[in-house]
């Protein structure tokens, strides 16, 4: 999926049908225990003034999603993992939840990890939850 295609994906389009499988997710502490355990890479899709703001989570690949070969990496990370599930984390989980069912409408399978590095009214965020960060 090149940039234009993923940018061109529009909220309305997102729904997934109610057929569709329930697309994965995890808390925070499920995708760092599995991380560790090698099931799994993080990969952190907020901006770089993010990153540095409040760190990334620890082993974390940082993919920018505003950057234009964004897509084109994450394939590219996904060949390199193997069998490793991709998870995805950004500051409260509302842009993996669109990046995920963006790719999952190209068959492509990502992780979503439920709260992100802050934590919203439903999960426990990262940072809140005391795992490790890199800064």
């Amino acid at each position: 999926m090149d940039r234009r295609s993923f940018l061109a994906i529009g909220t309305a389009s997102m729904a997934v049908p109610a057929f569709a499988q329930e697309l994965p997710s995890v808390s925070v502490r499920e995708a760092h225990a599995a991380a560790r355990a090698g099931r799994l890479v993080i990969v952190d899709i907020r901006r770089p003034d993010e990153w540095a703001e409040t760190g990334v989570a620890e082993g974390a690949v940082r993919l920018n999603m505003l950057d234009k070969d964004f897509p084109q990496r994450l394939v590219a990370l996904k060949q390199q993992s193997g069998e490793m599930e991709l998870a995805i984390i950004c500051r409260a989980a509302n842009r993996t939840d669109y990046v995920q069912k963006a790719f999952a409408k190209h068959n492509f399978r990502l992780v979503n990890i439920r709260g992100g590095m802050s934590g919203n009214a439903e999960d426990e965020g990262w940072i809140d939850a005391g795992l490790p960060v890199t800064k």
